[in-house]
C-alpha cells in the first residue's frame, strides 16, 4: 500500500479559516489509533483502507467522519459542527425527550446545603466572567442513591487546569476549572449551576482504584469575547479506559450509522472491553451496551452475569443483565434483575436510563395483567422515579445528564447563585 497526504477541512463556510490547529485523531476500523496531525497540515495515510478521522474543537466536541482512502484523493470534508449540547435556557427543550413532569415540591435538606460545599470548594469554586461582579457558575459534588435517599454533597478537589491530565486531548478549549475525582462505593456525580440557566447534574463513571478528572469547558461561540463568555458552560468527563472512552463518544454523538458500517470489528471491541471487566467494570459497561445496541447477544456469554454479580456497586450492572435476560426471552428474570435498580441508584448512562424506563413500561402491565409475576407497587414506584429522569435528561450526552436544582427533584429552573 501507498501513503499520500490528505488535506482536512470542516463542513460550513469559513470554518476551517477559522480554526486551523485543531488536533486530528485517527483510528483504524479496529478503532486502533493510527496517526494523529493537525487540520491545517492534513496528514498521511495508507490508500485502500478504511479510518475514523475526528477533529477535536475548541470547546472539547469532536466531528467524526468515517472515510475509506482511495489513490488520487487529495482532501476530505468532516461534517459541519453542530451546536454544543448545553442549550441555553430558552433552547433547552430541544434536547430534551419530555415535558417537565410533575415533582414534589420539597426540596431534599441536602440540596440546601450545596452552595456552601461549592463555596468551599477548592480556592474559587465561582467563577466570573471579566468584568462582572456576580458570579457566573458554580460547581459541587455529590454522592448517594437519587432512588433511594438523600445525596451526600462533598468537596471536589480542584487541580490545575495547565497540567494535562486536566487539559485532555480538546487542543485549544477554554478550561474553566478541573477537579480530579475519586472513586466511592456510592453513585458520584457534579453540579454544575450558570446563572439564568437549568442546573446540570452529571454522573460520573468511575470504577474502583480510577480517578475521573471533570473539566469545566465553555461550548464554542461566535468568535468575539463578548459573544464567547455568554455562551453555556459543560462539565466535559472522560472515561479512564481510552478505548471505552471512543466507543462510548461514537455510539453517542449520533454515528451509529457509520459505526454500523465496521460493526463486526467495533464488536470485536466491545467483547474485549466485556471481557475485560475486572480490570475495567466501567469499560465493561460501554463494552456491553454496544454489543447490546449492535444486537450481537452471541459475544455477551455469561459475562453480563458476572458484570451484575461482581460489582454492585454498579448501576448499569443490572439494566445490562436485565436487557440481556428480555432479550433472549427470559422475561421474569429480567423483571427480578432490573427490580434491583432501586438498591443501586441511577445509570451511569443515557442508554442504561433509556433501556430501563422502556422495559419497566413494558413489564408494568404484564404484571396487572398477571403475565408475569411481580410486586406491582415496587414496579410502579421505580417506574415513576425513571421517568422523573428521563425526561429532563441531555439526550446528545451518552453520559447520563440530567436538569435540576434538587438532584431528588429534577427540574427546569434556572441556576440561582451566591449575589457576591
Amino acid at each position: 500500500m501507498s501513503t499520500q497526504r490528505i488535506n482536512l477541512r470542516l463542513g460550513g463556510a469559513g470554518l476551517t479559516s477559522a480554526m486551523p490547529d485543531l488536533a486530528v485523531e485517527v483510528h483504524d476500523d479496529n478503532l486502533s489509533l493510527t496517526a494523529r496531525g493537525t487540520l491545517d497540515k492534513g496528514i498521511e495515510l495508507e490508500t485502500d483502507r478504511d479510518y475514523i478521522i475526528s477533529v477535536t474543537l475548541p470547546d472539547g466536541r469532536r466531528v467524526s467522519t468515517f472515510a475509506k482512502i482511495v489513490p488520487g484523493m487529495t482532501e476530505l470534508v468532516l461534517p459541519e459542527p453542530k451546536s454544543g449540547a448545553s442549550a441555553p435556557a430558552n433552547e433547552s427543550d430541544q434536547n430534551l425527550t419530555a415535558d417537565d413532569p410533575s415533582v414534589p415540591a420539597r426540596e431534599s435538606r441536602s440540596v440546601r446545603t450545596a452552595a456552601s460545599i461549592a463555596n468551599k470548594t477548592a480556592k474559587a469554586p465561582a467563577g466570573r466572567s471579566r468584568g462582572a461582579t456576580k458570579p457566573s457558575w458554580q460547581v459541587a459534588g455529590f454522592r448517594g442513591n437519587l432512588l433511594a435517599g438523600e445525596p451526600r454533597y462533598f468537596e471536589l478537589q480542584r487541580i490545575e487546569i495547565s497540567t494535562p491530565q486536566a487539559s485532555g486531548f480538546a487542543s485549544g478549549a477554554e478550561v474553566l476549572g478541573a477537579w480530579s475525582i475519586p472513586f466511592d462505593k456510592q453513585p458520584t456525580f457534579v453540579q454544575l449551576a450558570q446563572r439564568d440557566r437549568p442546573i446540570l447534574n452529571y454522573a460520573v463513571p468511575i470504577g474502583s482504584g480510577e480517578r475521573c478528572v471533570a473539566r469545566l469547558v465553555r461550548s464554542a461561540g461566535a468568535g468575539t469575547v463578548s459573544a464567547a463568555e455568554s455562551d453555556p458552560l459543560a462539565i466535559d468527563i472522560r472515561l479512564e479506559n481510552k478505548n471505552a472512552d471512543l466507543l462510548l463518544r461514537y455510539l453517542g454523538n449520533n454515528l451509529m450509522q457509520e459505526v454500523m458500517q465496521s460493526a463486526g470489528s467495533v464488536g470485536i471491541l466491545a467483547q474485549d472491553l466485556l471481557g475485560s471487566k475486572f480490570e475495567s467494570p466501567i469499560g465493561a459497561a460501554v463494552g456491553a451496551y454496544a454489543l447490546l445496541r449492535f444486537g450481537q447477544l452471541d459475544r455477551l456469554h455469561d459475562w453480563t452475569q458476572n458484570l451484575y454479580n461482581s460489582f454492585e456497586w454498579l448501576p448499569d450492572g443490572v439494566v445490562i443483565l436485565a436487557e440481556h435476560l428480555a432479550r433472549i426471552g427470559k422475561h421474569q428474570e429480567a423483571l427480578a434483575t432490573l427490580i434491583r435498580l432501586s438498591d443501586r441508584g441511577l445509570p451511569f448512562f443515557l442508554t442504561g436510563l433509556t433501556y430501563a424506563v422502556n422495559r419497566l413500561r413494558q413489564y408494568q402491565g404484564a404484571v396487572h395483567n398477571r403475565k408475569l409475576a411481580g410486586d406491582a407497587s415496587a414496579i410502579d414506584k421505580l417506574s415513576l422515579a425513571l421517568g422523573r429522569y428521563s425526561g429532563l435528561v441531555d439526550v446528545t450526552r451518552p453520559i447520563l445528564t440530567f436538569m435540576g436544582r434538587d438532584p431528588l427533584n429534577p427540574s427546569r429552573k434556572p441556576g440561582r447563585l451566591p449575589k457576591s
